[in-house]
């Protein structure tokens, strides 16, 4: 019976690395040509029927020109009256002049309505050497320049926003006013609230978008999708740091409109960009309306549009010279960190991403930074502790399927060998011959002794059903844990020393070692091997030779010193034993003093 099915494993073994073989193989072959059909370059996109162009210089980062003369295309729509006031239309990322399709033929009649599709999007030139916020703003007055307009009413739709306002920076007198439309503005509410991490995330997205184009054999398909590498270049190349000085310098007329829950920039941004532009008109349009508020309410926004334009027009409308003086000094005070709102839409999204990916870097680290989220009031514990589970569960079942694919083979080889010890993988294996199926329940509450399990684990063919619904508890019960208690002591260190911003910074690090230390010590308290490694642990701690030796040298050294001082010569102290070499200060040789001895 044995001998007629052992080779069955063999033949079903031989069979489906066949088949993963020629799906590789079939996939590469698809990559290849994939890449062949990218080789002949990106045709640019046609101007289609409803659209104009014209060829400008290339725009470096600050705007600059560079290149030769016309070598980017700026594909337009003008529409309406060339004796009216002009709106110029400037569309979010990704997007194209498209955008203003619903707005466009509610205003048409009154104003001549200029939109451009920006490099990069719609019909214009999609490969340019910067697409930020400001180099678009340069094509934008070029296109000004074309057409002979020295000074337009400006609208400009979430990215766009950014443009206009870089517009205004650039050439003030050419900003008859300006409508910020569920637009950016300062950075301190956007993404993460930071500089270096927005830039992160604005990185990584385009990391992706690289990797997707040159590892999906997609033959151009991505290239001309609304999520492409032009569209993640808008966001990394543009340095919104620039933006609060520009809006609290801002000096025409101001208009924004924003949805009460728009999920992508937050309503917050809207009212701090309210508040440090005194002369500012908010409106906000009530819930369940978001950010796509051109689509979703279009006879809204071009009414409160054309109102605002035909009262600049009028002379009725404020700027920043006469504005209320109650709003000019409110729009002096410091911006509030405390105003910033929990995170939503991909701020919110990203950080639940970001704290999964960093359980695989340090589970505890991860679950104390969740906890702080919690404890600032940027995210809820419920969302907290699914994230890290998420990356928790994950991660170790990485390590089972490692350790069940590859076996201990594998550990000789980094960056196995570094992160989980052979050694430690045998103990980890003696002490599920003895414990049986408790120890992947007991392994998540024990430090040190999660990695080598997981491995272990799988080395040892434990049933994967049986793993995962053992962990999937383990973990439901522990994680929360962790987040909660890191949430309760950060709540109770913001309102000790009143918040939990970067002026806290030496706070926060310290909590953060003390809760990483609990996380390390609480466990051991429940076994009796944890709490004799914990006793160990003291009596080194408490008894000096045990100490090392640059710690217990640190009070001979200092007597040294005071004794060379007070005698006045570093080699005094070599003259305590005449008969040993230095005095037996340093460098003595045992056998020769026991030998005189």
């Amino acid at each position: 019976m044995e001998a007629s099915t052992s080779p069955a494993p063999e033949r079903s073994s031989s069979g489906g690395g066949r088949l993963v073989r020629r799906i590789l193989i079939g996939y590469g072959l698809l990559l290849v040509a994939s890449w062949l059909v990218m080789s002949r370059g990106r045709p640019e996109p046609p101007v289609p029927p409803d659209r104009a162009s014209t060829d400008v210089f290339e725009r470096a980062g600050d705007g600059a020109r560079k290149g030769e003369p016309g070598s980017v295309r700026l594909a337009y729509r003008d529409r309406g009256p060339r004796d009216g006031p002009t709106l110029l239309m400037l569309h979010g990322s990704p997007g194209s002049s498209y955008d203003f399709r619903d707005i466009a033929p509610l205003l048409e009649d009154e104003f001549r309505l200029v939109a451009p599709d920006l490099p990069g999007f719609g019909a214009s030139s999609r490969t340019v050497g910067d697409y930020s916020i400001r180099a678009h703003a340069a094509y934008a007055l070029d296109l000004l320049d074309e057409l002979g307009i020295e000074s337009a009413h400006v609208l400009g739709f979430s990215m766009g926003g950014g443009v206009g306002l870089e517009i205004w920076d650039a050439a003030p007198d050419r900003v008859a006013s300006l409508t910020l439309l569920a637009a950016i503005g300062v950075e301190e509410l956007e993404l993460l609230g930071d500089h270096t991490l927005n830039q992160g995330i604005h990185g990584l997205q385009l990391a992706a978008l690289r990797a997707a184009r040159w590892l999906i054999p997609h033959f151009g398909a991505l290239d001309r999708s609304m999520l492409s590498i032009e569209y993640a270049r808008n966001f990394y190349d543009s340095d919104q740091r620039r933006l609060r000085p520009i809006l609290e310098a801002f000096e025409p007329p101001m208009l924004i409109v924003h949805g009460e829950r728009d999920f992508l920039v937050p309503l917050a941004a809207a009212q701090e960009h309210a508040r440090i532009v005194p002369q500012a008109e908010l409106t906000v349009i009530p819930a369940p309306r978001g950010h796509f508020i051109p689509w979703t309410e279009p006879d809204f926004v071009a009414e409160t549009v054309r109102s605002f334009v035909e009262r600049v027009e009028a002379d009725a409308a404020s700027s920043r010279s006469n504005a209320a003086a109650e709003r000019v000094e409110a729009a002096a005070a410091d911006f509030d960190p405390k105003s910033i709102p929990p995170f939503e839409g991909p701020a919110f999204l990203a950080v639940l991403a970001l704290l999964a990916l960093a359980t695989l870097v340090s589970e505890d680290l991860a679950c104390i930074a969740a906890g702080l989220l919690v404890a600032d009031g940027r995210i809820g514990l419920v969302s907290a502790s699914a994230a890290c589970f998420g990356g928790i569960f994950v991660g170790d079942m990485m390590l089972y399927t490692v350790g069940r694919l590859l076996g201990r083979p594998a550990l000789r080889y980094p960056p196995l060998k570094w992160i989980v010890p052979e050694r430690a993988v045998d103990h980890a294996s003696a002490w599920f011959d003895r414990k049986g199926i408790a120890v992947i329940f007991l392994s998540r509450f024990t430090p040190g002794l999660r990695l080598p399990t997981y491995v272990a684990a799988g080395i040892l063919r434990t049933r994967f059903l049986t793993f995962a619904v053992f962990f999937f508890i383990a973990g439901v019960l522990w994680t929360p844990a962790l987040v909660a208690v890191a949430a309760y002591a950060g709540e109770r260190l913001a309102e000790s020393i009143g918040g939990l911003g970067w002026s806290q910074l030496p706070w926060i690090i310290g909590l953060v070692v003390v809760l990483l230390e609990l996380f390390r010590i609480v466990p051991l308290l429940f076994t009796h091997r944890g709490r004799r490694m914990l006793r160990g642990r003291w009596l080194r701690l408490t008894r000096w030779e045990f100490w090392p030796p640059f710690i217990t040298y640190v009070p001979v050294v200092l007597w040294c010193l005071w004794l060379s001082i007070k005698y006045r010569g570093l080699h005094r102290p070599t003259a305590a034993n005449p008969a040993m070499p230095a005095g037996g200060f340093v460098g003595e040789s045992k056998t020769e003093i026991l030998e005189g001895l």
